[in-house]
């Protein structure tokens, strides 16, 4: 049913959020292994902070995605300064944060969240009208749609004004349609039901975020060079060590941003949320 594919994506987002941060960690050849236990923590942090001391979801989330960023910049500085390979560090982190997981929560659960805090990962774009099909989706699906395939003749175009092969303008047409058919189809299947979730629009912007990095700056340029050839890549000038350091910072926060879509999931922190879920990172990302 509609509702199983919705329920379905929602339950997944926060895999999708810890794989964005382990790309740029595995492109440069590393491994952190202690995503899951930072997740838990960072869920209890938020749980403190929201369920105890009743902070706002607008404060306690930017300091929790801090708390996120630090811890992931903390370990990055052993890899990246003193040159302890990542797998023994965030390893240490795994066993460490988990402890601290269930000395911050006394081994108990904390519920409930406040709802506004809940939308994030249970939570739908509004409607525009009462109409059967969610209108505001279907507008955006149609966007996404020419959005996409105007990317794909200008990538062409590109490609084409640099004198590289390019598939025929019938190929690319049949490229084209099946693309917008495709991401229209997906937002109809949404838009029957109740629209894109928060969470999906989250991960777009994520998506399209590490695109960019990855793509079109310099500094994404630079985690590919430092992981195909460090030596290679200082000699040029990279300063692989902030490189390094920079990325575990970055992992930190998305997962810390995905400790905190699960405690909303979830609707309580617990002691064993995001158990041995490093693995599914690493997985997603291939």
């Amino acid at each position: 049913s509609d509702d199983v594919k919705s329920q379905t994506g929602l339950q997944n987002s926060h895999s999708l959020v810890r794989a964005a941060g382990m790309l740029l960690v595995v492109l440069l050849g590393h491994v952190d292994l202690s995503v899951g236990s930072v997740m838990a923590f960072v869920g209890a942090i938020s749980g403190i902070l929201m369920v105890n001391w009743n902070v706002s979801p607008w404060l306690a989330v930017p300091i929790c995605i801090a708390i996120g960023a630090i811890i992931g910049a903390w370990q990055g500085y052993w890899v990246a300064y003193f040159g302890i390979p990542a797998f023994i560090v965030t390893l240490a982190g795994l066993l460490m944060f988990r402890g601290l997981t269930q000395v911050v929560l006394g081994g108990q659960s904390l519920a409930p969240f406040p709802e506004i805090f809940q939308k994030i990962s249970t939570g739908y774009l509004p409607d525009l009208t009462d109409s059967s099909i969610h209108l505001l989706t279907m507008i955006l699906g149609v966007l996404i749609a020419a959005a996409l395939v105007f990317g794909q003749w200008r990538t062409r175009e590109k490609r084409k004004n640099n004198l590289f092969e390019v598939e025929s303008m019938n190929m690319f047409m049949v490229k084209a349609v099946m693309t917008a058919v495709v991401m229209i189809g997906v937002t109809y299947i949404f838009a029957s039901y109740q629209g894109y979730p928060v969470i999906l629009v989250i991960l777009g912007v994520i998506v399209a975020a590490y695109a960019f990095l990855t793509n079109k700056t310099v500094a994404g340029r630079q985690i590919y060079a430092t992981g195909g050839n460090r030596k290679a890549a200082e000699l040029s000038g990279i300063k692989t060590k902030k490189i390094t350091f920079w990325v575990f910072g970055n992992m930190g926060a998305m997962a810390a941003l995905a400790g905190l879509i699960l405690a909303a999931r979830l609707n309580a922190a617990t002691p064993q949320a995001g158990t041995s879920m490093e693995l599914d990172a690493m997985a997603a990302v291939y």
